[in-house]
């Protein structure tokens, strides 16, 4: 999750994707490679493009910045690791006859995918993408595996706070899907606008009212709240690339509570705090807790946008702690 991670994976990716050029005698050469730069020169004799830089983010191997010089500069966004760019521009570079399928490449082992799948159910769709195709798509599989392959065991207590909001909103409520390679998972929770907004209303802050609004936060999945920096927040619909006003206020009100909520928390306290409430739900009925419910919680949970019964049940469940 953390940034130094992602850089150490860009530049072993970058490493790599020399060693790819030079095993297979791509025409790239003359590389130059720094913490979020790799260049490189065409040795095509009339190339489309004679140089190429290739720029990542903090988000990387996701919205990687590739510009190729020629007679005209050409940009473009990708969502895809540096070595799979190296045979997508290869590709891009020679004719038809002469195509180099990417199966027939010498790909170091350090690049090879991995098994992938996001959570059952999932809908997660990258938040920014301006690529759209199944292929691409595809090779971020190297980053993503499913929960029975990782290396190592998903944190407790995220597992518990998972299972909790199922429990709460059912299983539509949230989705997942993990970055072993650098120990993250991003979890997407699934906001249904439905019985909140009309259609009008929808309409004018270009929300699809049919579609939830998703809050996705990308967390360490085995470290979860004992990282010190607080998680990275994006609000979206899968359906809409523009920006749209409700998103970006949303975005900030949760950058702004996870800003100062994150030092006061830590696994350890969210622990304890499951474990205590598992004793009152022990020792307390679900009619006794219904009347420990106040009705400024209640209010408080309505204000949200909770329909009644829905806020009379969280609280039920959560015997009366708002």
């Amino acid at each position: 999750m953390s940034l130094s991670a992602r850089k150490q994976k860009f530049v072993e990716d970058a490493k790599a994707a020399e060693e790819l050029c030079n095993t297979n005698s791509l025409p790239f050469g003359d590389f130059s490679i720094s913490e979020s730069t790799i260049s490189f020169a065409v040795t095509l004799e009339t190339p489309r493009f004679e140089k190429c830089t290739i720029c990542v983010t903090d988000d990387y191997p996701e919205n990687t910045f590739i510009c190729k010089f020629g007679e005209k500069e050409e940009t473009e966004i990708i969502n895809s690791t540096i070595p799979l760019i190296i045979v997508k521009l290869h590709n891009d570079l020679t004719s038809p006859p002469d195509m180099m399928s990417q199966s027939s490449l010498s790909i170091p082992p350090s690049t090879q995918r991995s098994i992938s799948m996001e959570s059952s159910g999932s809908s997660y769709m990258d938040c920014k993408s301006t690529v759209s195709s199944e292929s691409e798509e595809e090779d971020m599989d190297y980053y993503y595996k499913e929960e029975g392959c990782v290396g190592q065991k998903i944190c407790p207590v995220l597992e518990k706070d998972m299972e909790k909001l199922v429990e709460l909103y059912g299983e539509a409520a949230i989705s997942y899907r993990l970055l072993d390679a650098i120990d993250e998972i991003d979890i997407q929770i699934n906001l249904p606008l439905g019985s909140i907004i009309d259609a009008p209303v929808a309409e004018a802050w270009k929300l699809n009212k049919e579609e939830p609004l998703s809050v996705c936060l990308h967390l360490s999945y085995t470290n979860y709240l004992d990282i010190p920096s607080p998680p990275k927040v994006e609000v979206f619909q899968t359906s809409r690339n523009e920006k749209n006003g409700i998103s970006s206020q949303m975005k900030k009100v949760m950058e702004t509570f996870v800003f100062h909520q994150w030092p006061k928390t830590s696994n350890r306290m969210i622990d304890e705090y499951h474990k205590r409430h598992e004793i009152v739900v022990n020792q307390v009925s679900d009619e006794e807790a219904a009347l420990m419910i106040e009705d400024k919680d209640l209010a408080r949970i309505m204000e949200i946008g909770f329909s009644a019964e829905q806020a009379r049940d969280a609280l039920i469940l959560s015997r009366g702690d708002f």
